[in-house]
C-alpha cells in the first residue's frame, strides 16, 4: 500500500480550510489504496483529523504553539520538521508528500524523502521544490516558474478545487427557488467583529431568517448569539459538521471568499464576499471576473455598513440571484479530488530524487 504523508497546520488562527481541503484529497487518495497519515503541530485550538476521518492517521510534531503564523518559518524550525518525518517514516518509502502550510518552503520540502512531492498554494511568496503545484485560484500559467527549483507541472484553476461528496450530493439537489435562509460565515479564523456587524446591518435591512456561524473560541461568540436570539429568524451556531446540508437550503451567502468559495460555487449559492486575508484575493478577483459573486473589497466594518446594504437589496431581485447561481455553477463542477490524483498517478516532470 503506498503511503501518503500530508503536512498540514489547523487553528483558528489559520482557520480550517486547509485541514479541510486536505482531507477531501486524502479521501480520494485512500479510495486509489493509498495509506494516509496528517502530520501536524499541536496549537489549542488544533483539529484533530481523526475526528473528521477515522482512515486518516495523525502524527503530531512535539513544538511549542507560538510558531504558528502565516510567515515563512525558519531554518530550523522547517528542518525540525523535515528531521521529523524522516525520523518517523524511516521504515517507509513515502510516495506522495502533499504540502499546505505558508510557513515551509524549498527547504523542508527538499529535505523530506518523497517520491513526488505536491504543494498547495495560493501564495506568491517563497520558493518549491515540488513535482506539481496547486492553485484553484489561479488561471494563467507560468507565474511560478520563478519559484521552483526544479520542473513542474501546476494544476490550476477551479476545476482542481477540492469539493467533498457530499457538497457534490447537495449540487445534485440544490433548487434556488425552494431555498429561504441566508448563511453568513467569516471563516475559522474570524474572532467575530465582522459578523457583529453584518448582523447589525441585516437586522436594519429586515434581512429575513439568517443562519451566522462563528467559531465558538471567538471573542464575540456569546454577544452574537445574545443578539441573534432577540431578532426573530436570526440564530448562531458553532461551524457545522454538514455544511453542505446547509448550503442545499441557503438562498443568499455572506462572508469571505475563502475556503467555502468552491464548496458554495461547486451547489450554485449566490454569494456576497469579502476578501479578508491576502491569500483570498485571487479568489476573489477570479471569481468577479466569471460574474460567480458579488465582491466587494477588504473585510472591513466601513465596508460592510456601506456596501452590503446596496448589494443585498440588488440581489432581492431573483433573476439576478438566478444569474450568479448560474455562473457558480459553471465554474466548478466538483470533481477537483478526482483529477488531481489521476495526475499524479502518472510520472512526474523529473526523475523521483533519493
Amino acid at each position: 500500500m503506498k503511503l501518503a504523508v500530508f503536512r498540514v497546520d489547523s487553528g483558528i488562527t489559520t482557520g480550517q480550510g486547509h485541514l479541510g481541503r486536505c482531507v477531501i484529497l486524502a479521501q480520494e487518495l485512500i479510495k486509489n489504496g493509498y495509506r494516509v497519515v496528517f502530520v501536524s503541530r499541536r496549537y489549542p485550538t488544533s483539529v484533530s483529523v481523526t475526528d473528521l476521518d477515522s482512515r486518516i492517521s495523525e502524527l503530531w510534531i512535539d513544538r511549542p504553539h507560538e510558531f504558528l503564523n502565516e510567515q515563512i518559518w525558519g531554518e530550523v524550525e522547517q528542518t525540525h520538521d523535515a528531521d521529523f518525518i524522516r525520523q518517523s517514516f524511516h521504515a517507509d518509502q513515502i510516495a506522495l508528500l502533499v504540502v499546505d502550510h505558508y510557513g515551509l518552503d524549498h527547504r523542508f520540502e527538499s529535505r523530506v524523502p518523497a517520491e513526488k512531492t505536491l504543494v498547495i498554494d495560493d501564495l506568491f511568496n517563497r520558493t518549491h521544490d515540488a513535482d506539481w503545484i496547486l492553485n484553484t485560484a489561479l488561471e494563467n500559467p507560468g507565474q511560478y516558474a520563478n519559484l521552483c527549483l526544479r520542473p513542474y507541472l501546476e494544476l490550476l484553476g477551479p476545476s482542481f478545487a477540492l469539493v467533498s461528496s457530499a457538497v457534490r450530493e447537495s449540487r445534485e439537489r440544490y433548487d434556488l427557488k425552494i431555498t429561504t435562509e441566508n448563511l453568513v460565515y467569516f471563516g475559522g479564523g474570524s474572532w467575530g467583529a465582522e459578523t457583529l456587524e453584518t448582523l447589525e446591518t441585516l437586522k436594519e435591512l429586515n434581512a429575513g431568517p439568517t443562519h451566522f456561524i462563528l467559531n465558538p473560541h471567538a471573542p464575540e461568540f456569546p454577544e452574537l448569539k445574545r443578539r441573534a436570539d432577540l431578532i426573530p429568524g436570526f440564530k448562531t451556531s458553532p461551524p457545522v459538521s454538514d455544511f453542505a446540508g446547509l448550503l442545499q437550503k441557503t438562498r443568499l451567502f455572506i462572508g469571505s471568499s475563502g475556503a467555502t468559495t468552491w464548496d458554495r460555487s461547486s451547489v450554485g449559492v449566490p454569494s456576497i464576499v469579502f476578501t479578508a486575508a491576502p491569500n483570498q484575493e485571487g479568489i476573489a478577483t477570479l471569481v468577479e471576473s466569471k460574474q460567480a459573486a458579488v465582491t466587494l473589497g477588504e473585510l472591513s466594518s466601513v465596508n460592510i455598513r456601506r456596501k452590503l446594504p446596496e448589494a443585498y437589496r440588488r440581489l432581492a431581485d431573483f433573476t439576478a440571484l438566478e444569474t450568479i447561481s448560474i455562473q457558480a455553477r459553471q465554474l466548478c463542477d466538483g470533481q477537483g479530488a478526482q483529477r488531481i490524483v489521476a495526475e499524479i498517478s502518472k510520472e512526474p516532470v523529473r526523475n523521483s530524487r533519493n
